[in-house]
């Protein structure tokens, strides 16, 4: 099974050389620059202001594999995304066997193994993989070591924001079924103790405990009608009315509301009767919070459809188990006839899917050409770069090694320290010695609009391609502007 699932991930890599997707670039953009300049501050650091946004113990493994290979390739933590992978189809299929039959382990463990979507995302450097392996660890421990599975479950929350909403509702429902007993506490003081040290850490760098968290619902939540601008509370409660009046409408929102009223039903039956195991306390917060999150998205573009999918991933993972440990009561002696239909599924569902992903690579191979020819702009006058782009960031600094205090971006212009005055932003192109700016991105826009206020002849535009247009600093007209 192990050889199917790093068979299954090599054949993906195989169409899918080149890292396609912006967030993988921007999570390296993290751990490299936390690597080479917030590490000695005892900090994340990231050009776009984003450090603290997603879980950090990903970033904090990527930046350790750059820091053991002394390379900022992205290729070490592609590497151990199919690895861990390939393990989580192993943990598949133990949590079959441990929690069901070795039948059920062994056919969770081979559909999982071939499964499409996980196949895809196990081979991009995203924080995907990691979170799931740390969340099927916890569960395959839960009932032999709670300590560790609280350990692994906070870890899992902290690589995956969604997953610290979901580790808290799980450690508290286990602690309230088993009536908080002794034996459980160890997975609360295990799950706390990660909690807690991040938790503190991110009070002290941002004044929120759970920074993280709160802007990535925060973020969901404002996306409602009328949800901009307002309160965390009160774009909540927006959204809430919003999605209950859409969702008994559509087949999918119903289906949400369905799997919603479960997860109550069944924590009120666990109250009167202990589960025997944790399968579906750790399913039900899964598919709860992983569901509204890919279902928004299902009338979005197909690129956007496509990286989404990647929310369901968990929930088939923690759901083949169960699956396969409920067909012999429906199906009987056709058990086999059924895993090796679904199976077929997953198999068949491979080539086109994974095609379907391969086709975004040029949009990449494109931005890295465009780094490329910024590149030999900047080689003629130095100084300093400014670019928000984190794809085109990984390809100045991993092809080209431009050193990192010779990149910045439009995150810190005025604009970020509430300075509106337009000739203080060509003082900034000055102070920091810019020769080359990449407008791409509202930061830019901001700088752009100000700039261009003061000189049109200032930022002289050299060429541009799919939206990203690249400039060069007129050093005669911005000596002449500030005199």
């Amino acid at each position: 099974m192990l050889s199917l699932a790093i068979a299954a991930r090599v054949l993906a890599l195989q169409f899918l050389p080149l890292d396609w997707n912006w967030d993988s670039y921007h999570h390296w953009q993290i751990s490299w620059f936390s690597l080479r300049l917030g590490f000695p501050q005892w900090r994340l650091w990231d050009l776009n202001g984003c450090e603290y946004y997603w879980g950090m113990v990903p970033h904090l493994v990527e930046a350790s594999l750059m820091g053991v290979a002394g390379s900022p390739g992205i290729q070490p933590f592609r590497f151990l995304n199919m690895v861990l992978g390939a393990v989580n189809a192993g943990l598949v299929c133990l949590l079959g066997r441990r929690y069901a039959s070795p039948r059920v382990g062994l056919w969770a463990g081979l559909v999982f193994a071939v499964f499409p979507v996980a196949a895809v995302f196990d081979v991009l450097a995203l924080q995907d993989t990691m979170a799931l392996t740390l969340l099927l660890a916890s569960l395959y421990v839960s009932k032999s070591r709670p300590f560790w599975s609280g350990l692994l479950l906070g870890l899992a929350g902290q690589s995956r924001t969604e997953l610290l909403l979901v580790s808290a509702i799980v450690v508290a429902w286990v602690l309230i079924v088993e009536r908080f007993s002794t034996e459980r506490l160890p997975m609360l003081i295990g799950w706390l103790f990660v909690t807690g040290v991040a938790s503190y850490y991110l009070y002290n760098q941002t004044g929120n405990p759970f920074y993280n968290l709160y802007w990535s619902l925060y973020s969901i939540f404002s996306g409602a009608p009328g949800g901009g601008g307002k309160s965390f509370l009160e774009a909540m409660l927006a959204w809430a009315s919003w999605k209950l009046s859409v969702w008994p409408t559509k087949p999918t929102g119903i289906l949400i509301l369905s799997a919603a009223a479960a997860l109550p039903i069944y924590f009120i039956y666990t109250l009167f009767r202990k589960p025997r195991d944790y399968q579906l306390l750790y399913f039900l917060p899964t598919t709860a919070v992983s569901a509204p999150i890919f279902v928004t998205y299902l009338g979005a573009d197909d690129r956007m459809l496509l990286i989404m999918l990647r929310m369901v991933t968990p929930v088939v993972a923690l759901g083949l188990p169960i699956l396969f440990a409920a067909i012999p009561q429906h199906l009987g002696r056709h058990f086999k006839r059924f895993s090796l239909l679904l199976l077929a599924v997953s198999a068949l569902c491979f080539y086109p899917l994974v095609t379907a992903y391969s086709g975004f690579q040029a949009e990449a191979a494109t931005t890295m050409a465009m780094a490329d020819e910024t590149w030999k702009l900047y080689k003629i006058s130095g100084g300093t770069l400014v670019c928000d782009y984190p794809m085109m960031n990984y390809r100045f600094i991993s092809r080209w090694e431009l050193p990192e205090k010779s990149l910045i971006s439009n995150h810190y212009a005025p604009q970020y320290y509430d300075i509106s005055e337009p000739i203080e932003y060509v003082k900034w192109l000055a102070n920091h010695r810019v020769t080359v700016w990449v407008r791409y991105g509202g930061d830019a826009e901001a700088v752009y609009s100000a700039v261009e206020s003061v000189s049109p002849n200032l930022l002289v535009e050299a060429y541009e391609n799919s939206g990203i247009r690249v400039y060069v600093v007129d050093s005669d007209e911005l000596y002449r502007v500030l005199g």
